[in-house]
């Protein structure tokens, strides 16, 4: 079963000063040295959610790409614009949110490829397309740096293969005007949790 725990950042706010003295020092310093603050609270309450559903935020690591990882625990975290999600699997997993707003037409030649674009209806499928991509290579393991075009977004609910890993997709919209996409080796039943700032302080 995979959970997903999603939160509004903006709930952080009140009680911002109380959440760093619970994060850890590393996850402080990784918080406070965004510019923008509204980053800071997005990262203070990521941390907050590792912190209550993966047993604490010590022995947390990254990899090459700056992903959290941790011995036993096998989660994915992200965040866009009012939310934060956190996904915790069984096995290896990636997870992507990603608010619908205005872009660049042009940016579809860039990500998408030829058969992607065909299957391009409206505004809110870019974003299904684009979370999809992403949550793939945050589970195989890599970081969105390589051609988008090759990296499949189809099909957006079921198996598919990358990289000769096997894969199996989960995309939903949240909220009307969000995207949600997970990663994982194979086909599991989800369970989105919504959080409240209260629950994640001791």
């Amino acid at each position: 079963m995979i959970k997903l725990y999603i939160i509004d950042y903006h709930e952080t706010i009140p009680y911002k000063d109380k959440a760093l003295e619970q994060i850890s020092g590393e996850r402080v310093y990784k918080a406070l040295k965004y510019v923008k603050e509204e980053d800071t609270l997005r990262s203070i309450t990521g941390s907050l959610l590792i912190k209550k559903y993966t047993g604490g935020l010590d022995g947390i690591k990254y990899d090459f790409y700056g992903k959290p990882c941790k011995d036993n625990y096998f989660f994915s975290l992200s965040h866009s614009n009012s939310y934060v999600v956190l996904g915790v699997a069984d096995s290896e997993i990636g997870v992507d949110i990603e608010m619908n707003r205005s872009r660049n037409p042009k940016l579809a030649d860039y990500v998408l490829s030829d058969e992607e674009k065909k299957c391009l209806h409206e505004e809110m499928d870019f974003y299904r397309f684009w979370t999809s991509k992403e949550s793939l290579v945050k589970y195989v393991g890599f970081g969105i740096d390589r051609d988008l075009k090759l990296i499949p977004a189809l099909p957006l609910n079921g198996p598919k293969e990358y990289v000769g890993k096997k894969a199996y997709a989960i995309n939903f919209d949240y909220d009307k005007n969000y995207t949600i996409s997970v990663t994982t080796e194979n086909k599991q039943d989800y369970e989105l949790i919504v959080e409240h700032i209260e629950g994640l302080l001791e």
